[in-house]
């Protein structure tokens, strides 16, 4: 996400600023997520909430919203760094920092490895991030029938 805030350092081309903007707009468009952030469980993986957001993207997506905040200077950038700090960074995390999850999901409730109701496809996925709903396991080839993994 940073390298057109980057390139835009050492050109100053508009071209490379506006890219950076249109970026962000494309990724929230077709992949956005209520915590600020985008789907990207391995993959981008559309807007679907039952799609999750791996931890290094959250982090990676706040590294980079730093920089581009330290170069343009945008307020706007800075509102959803803190937005994406404050809902999705805590919910990746147990409260004392001591373990992460790898991949949540915006509307998720429970965690664990209870396999009832879940997509054969993808099931070592569904297993650490929740269900695949019938719509995105459609979409990934699967039947519209649900096994117990």
């Amino acid at each position: 996400m940073k390298a057109p805030g980057v390139l835009y350092r050492q050109s100053g081309a508009t071209a490379d600023r506006d890219t950076t903007y249109r970026a962000l707009d494309i990724l929230d468009q077709y992949h956005g997520q209520a915590t600020g952030t985008f789907s990207g469980d391995e993959c981008l993986a559309g807007p679907d909430p039952a799609r999750g957001t791996e931890l290094c993207a959250v982090v990676e997506f706040m590294y980079s919203l730093g920089h581009m905040v330290a170069t343009f200077g945008d307020v706007a950038l800075a509102d959803l760094l803190e937005h994406v700090a404050y809902n999705a960074l805590p919910a990746t995390f147990t409260p004392d920092m001591w373990a992460h999850q790898y991949d949540q999901l915006a509307n998720q409730v429970l965690w664990g490895s209870n396999t009832a109701n879940m997509s054969s496809m993808r099931s070592r996925i569904s297993r650490s991030a929740g269900c695949l709903s019938e719509r995105s396991s459609l979409a990934l080839g699967g039947s519209s029938s649900t096994s117990s993994g």
